[in-house]
């Protein structure tokens, strides 16, 4: 029997295909299956771009087998372009040097045995002044020249494994170079700030710039505005970064997000001055004291409904400042010193008449008017009692003693002795 195994075909990287053949010489209707043939190959998924021997081997019992082999084309796989690469040199310094681009780490590492054309295009292709590929890495050099004054390198691959690949390197001479925050770096700032302070009091965090090869760029970072007062709340605030060579390199600017706390303003606690007990007065009625404030605003009560009682007592005061967005409130306590009211008798009451060798405590005391004061009918409530109810008048006839009238609200009011 002889067996012919068909050609195939793939692209590099791939796996292999099913691999296929026709024999001729089998017996009446018995199949393929009969002769236990096997067909291989030498190349994997891996192999290079290439031809390869597609093989086969028979276990049959009843034929000789003979085969004619096959071939296997890895044809080359296809890859997008690489992009093109922006390379910016200042007009008056050139390159300083050689530069080196790895040109192998922009293709696929397996790509095989490679041949590299490199041609320098442009107006200005005169400032490349060399420009060669040696063991996948390109060095060139970049001469000083006029503003503007650009050129493409161009590099066409030749590979093992891969279609033809065409990238360029784009060359242009800048008045100065792009300077970038470093990958992975943002502008911070250290410290808080309180409405009143500098913007200066914050200082930055350390931060890294960068050009555009990655190269570190020295230079300070300053506020645009440091001595600024910033409002309490959020605020954009702008800063600079200026490299040390300003000939090469520009100036770099950006925003920041900065808050703002509100201020405490700093006060001295309010008095208030002394008083007497008046039941209808609340502390809305009591005027607070307080010397001139550095933050204007106004001093009030905090529970202004609340009675002014007799004593030595604590009412807490809250400062409300004009500016309330950026100050805040301050809460203080005050001591209030009131006195007690001393009322007045409008009215004394009467005594009963006794018997001879009573005391006076029989004699009881009727009627009678208390109120606030002389001008002030509000009454008062209270009780009368005699100063000693144990006197006994020594003789017949009209006597004065002294009474004494108990406010019921003692807390508050003094209590009056008068003569009866």
């Amino acid at each position: 029997v002889t067996v012919t195994i068909d050609n195939a075909s793939k692209t590099f990287g791939t796996d292999n295909p099913g691999f296929t053949y026709t024999a001729n010489g089998l017996v009446g209707s018995e199949s393929t299956d009969v002769l236990g043939i096997t067909i291989s190959t030498t190349a994997t998924k891996t192999s290079d771009a290439g031809t390869y021997a597609i093989t086969g081997t028979a276990n049959a019992k009843n034929y000789s087998v003979t085969f004619t082999n096959g071939t296997l084309t890895i044809n080359k796989a296809t890859v997008s372009n690489p992009s093109t690469i922006e390379k910016e040199y200042v007009y008056g310094l050139g390159s300083e040097g050689t530069v080196t681009i790895n040109v192998g780490a922009l293709l696929p590492a397996d790509k095989g045995t490679t041949e590299y054309v490199v041609e320098v295009t442009g107006t200005n292709k005169d400032i490349v002044t060399s420009a060669t590929i040696l063991n996948d890495v390109l060095t060139y050099s970049v001469a000083t020249g006029n503003l503007d004054d650009s050129a493409t390198i161009r590099i066409t691959v030749n590979s093992k494994n891969y279609t033809e690949i065409i990238f360029a390197i784009d060359i242009t001479l800048v008045n100065k170079l792009d300077v970038n925050l470093a990958t992975g770096n943002e502008v911070t700032a250290v410290g808080s700030l309180t409405y009143g302070d500098a913007l200066s009091k914050l200082t930055f965090d350390e931060v890294s710039f960068v050009d555009s090869d990655g190269n570190p760029v020295a230079g300070t970072l300053t506020w645009n505005t440091p001595n600024a007062i910033l409002e309490a709340g959020g605020n954009e605030v702008e800063w600079t970064f200026t490299p040390s060579n300003t000939g090469k390199y520009k100036v770099v600017t950006g925003k920041l997000y900065v808050e703002v706390a509100r201020a405490t303003p700093n006060l001295s606690t309010p008095t208030v001055d002394a008083m007497v007990y008046d039941p209808n007065r609340t502390l809305a009625d009591v005027t607070i004291k307080s010397e001139a404030a550095t933050v204007p605003g106004t001093w009030s009560w905090v529970t202004p409904e609340a009675n002014v009682l007799a004593g030595t007592k604590e009412y807490e005061v809250v400062f409300t400042p004009n500016d309330i967005d950026n100050y805040k409130t301050v809460t203080k306590t005050v001591n209030v010193e009131v006195a007690k009211a001393t009322p007045y008798v409008s009215v004394l009451p009467a005594a009963n008449s006794i018997k001879y060798g009573n005391n006076i405590s029989v004699a009881g005391l009727n009627g009678g008017t208390v109120v606030y004061a002389e001008n002030d009918s509000r009454p008062v409530s209270g009780t009368w009692n005699w100063e000693d109810a144990n006197i006994k008048p020594s003789t017949i006839g009209t006597h004065t003693y002294k009474a004494v009238f108990s406010p019921e609200d003692s807390s508050n009011y003094n209590s009056i002795t008068v003569e009866i």
